[in-house]
This record gives C-alpha cells, sequence and structure tokens, in this order.
C-alpha cells in the first residue's frame, strides 16, 4: 500500500437518489461539495466475461445488431440490449461461448457524496440506490473490515478481484444488490433476495438464505451452504463443500478446484470434475 494508509484509502460513494434530491438530508461532501461523476461503467459499455474470467470490451449496440464478439469456434450473436435497453452490461457466458446471464447497470451521471473511510464499511438503509466502486489499482486491500449492505439497490462495484479488495465479510440484508469485480477475504452471508455476484472471488464460506440469488462467475474457496429458493450457480468455481436445502437451485458449467499452492488463485492445472447439482465431484 506504500505511504498511504488504511485510514487514508477510501471508496467513492454515488448516489442515484441523491442525484433527484439535489443531496437531500445527507448533503454532498468530500473536499469540494457536490461534483459530478461517470459512474464507473461509462457510456453503456457491455463487458463479456468468460469462464477463465477474460474480459473483452464493447461499444453499445442497438435495434436487432449483435454484439462483435468472436470466441474463435463458433459465431456468436449477443444482444444485450435485449435485456438491458441502453444500460450497460455485463454478458456471463458458458464454455460453449453461450450466453448464460445479463447484468444490467445504470447509464448517466450522478452526484458524489463525502467518501467513506474504508474501515466504516456500513451501507445504511436510508442509502438505497448507492454505488460503492473500489478502485482499480493494485495497492493492497480497498476495504479494511466487514461490509454491510442494508439497502435495496446498492451496486459494489471493483476493476476485478485481483486488484479491489474487501478483507473482512460482506453481508448483503438488502433487495436487488450486484456485488461485482471484487475479492472478499472473508465470509459472504446473503439475507434478502434478488442479489447477484458476479466476477468476484470468495476466500471464506458462502452462505444463502435469500431467495432468487445469482452467483456468476466466481470463485469461492470455503463451503457453500444454499438454504434459499431459486439460486443460480453458473460459470463458478468450488474449492469446498456444496449444499442446498432450498429448492429450484439451477447450475451451468460450473468446476471443482483445489487450491494445491493456497495463494487463492485458480490455475488450469488446479481445476477438476464439472459441479452438477445434487452431486459431488471427485476433483477437488
Amino acid at each position: 500500500m506504500g505511504m498511504q494508509s488504511t485510514q487514508q484509502k477510501r471508496l467513492a460513494t454515488f448516489s442515484f437518489l441523491l442525484l433527484a434530491l439535489g443531496c437531500g438530508a445527507l448533503g454532498c461532501g468530500g473536499d469540494g461539495g457536490a461534483r459530478s461523476h461517470d459512474v464507473p461503467w461509462g457510456d453503456a459499455r457491455t463487458q463479456v466475461i468468460t469462464p477463465d474470467r477474460t474480459i473483452s470490451n464493447f461499444s453499445p449496440v442497438t435495434d436487432d445488431e449483435c454484439l462483435p464478439y468472436e470466441d474463435g469456434a463458433k459465431d456468436v450473436c449477443i444482444r444485450p440490449q435485449e435485456v438491458c435497453g441502453e444500460e450497460a452490461a455485463d454478458v456471463i457466458l458458458d464454455e460453449r461461448g453461450e450466453v448464460i446471464d445479463v447484468i444490467c447497470y445504470p447509464a448517466g451521471e450522478t452526484v458524489s457524496v463525502e467518501q467513506v473511510e474504508a474501515a466504516a464499511g456500513d451501507i445504511a438503509q436510508n442509502q438505497n440506490n448507492a454505488v460503492l466502486v473500489l478502485d482499480e489499482v493494485d495497492d493492497g486491500v480497498d476495504l479494511e473490515g466487514n461490509l454491510s449492505v442494508d439497502a435495496n439497490n446498492v451496486v459494489v462495484y471493483g476493476a476485478g478481484p485481483d486488484v479491489s479488495v474487501i478483507s473482512g465479510d460482506v453481508t448483503v440484508d438488502g433487495n436487488n444488490t450486484i456485488v461485482r469485480g471484487v475479492r472478499i477475504q472473508g465470509d459472504v452471508n446473503i439475507v434478502k433476495n434478488d442479489n447477484v455476484f458476479l466476477f468476484c472471488v470468495i476466500e471464506g464460506n458462502l452462505t444463502i438464505t435469500g431467495n432468487n440469488t445469482r452467483i456468476l462467475g466466481c470463485d469461492v474457496y470455503g463451503d457453500v451452504t444454499i438454504v434459499g429458493n431459486n439460486t443460480e450457480l453458473a460459470s463458478d468455481r468450488f474449492a469446498g463443500d456444496v449444499s442446498s436445502t432450498g429448492s429450484g437451485l439451477s447450475c451451468e458449467s460450473n468446476r471443482y478446484f483445489d487450491d494445491k499452492n493456497g495463494d487463492f488463485r485458480v490455475s488450469d492445472d488446479e481445476l477438476g470434475d464439472v459441479f452438477e447439482c445434487g452431486g459431488k465431484g471427485e476433483g477437488k
């Protein structure tokens, strides 16, 4: 982390709600009051994420156009605009190059509020529609401690699990939250409904008690316990046990792995058997 202390590292917090309220009761913080920022996903860009975590960036396409994505093996026509309209999108592909899921992000500018100390780690219920951004600099932990999301329609947005790091546990006790592109060194507990984790690394255990959870393109090193209904596991990799007592579990293009060298990175020679819903692979 160089000369920068933990207390000096901050998360930039953006709130779409504050844009409508003109900063409202919370006020506009930071060093210069209200500042206008682009959300981190820019002007309706689309990113395509493959099972090996390769990311390709594309400009928006409209009407019935296909995204100019080439996988080298087959013709692929991806139309994220059919799901997201003019909003930005993340497209998750399986090993066959077919679309597993599409995640949409709001477009446009918002208003910056005061930056949150990395150790604070709390998004209160009155911060619905907030976007927390972890920086893209490879300088160690971005948020020191636990993060509790007690709000709805929140986006926790990182540049990728190799550079955007939360040192503690993450608890999502709100609905419709997206946690994207981060490494979580503790446990994850998803309490409420309709939440998405994608392009992430969870070094601890993952517990899902909410319904309609989607885990897409994530590596989980601990055990996975699913109590909620209608969980989707797609393009994920698991090192621990996966158990479910909820109904409606769906699985697509998941693998087991064994982190033999303990570096919390998955290499090709550490990949094992395909993970199927309701069964335990032997590739661990």
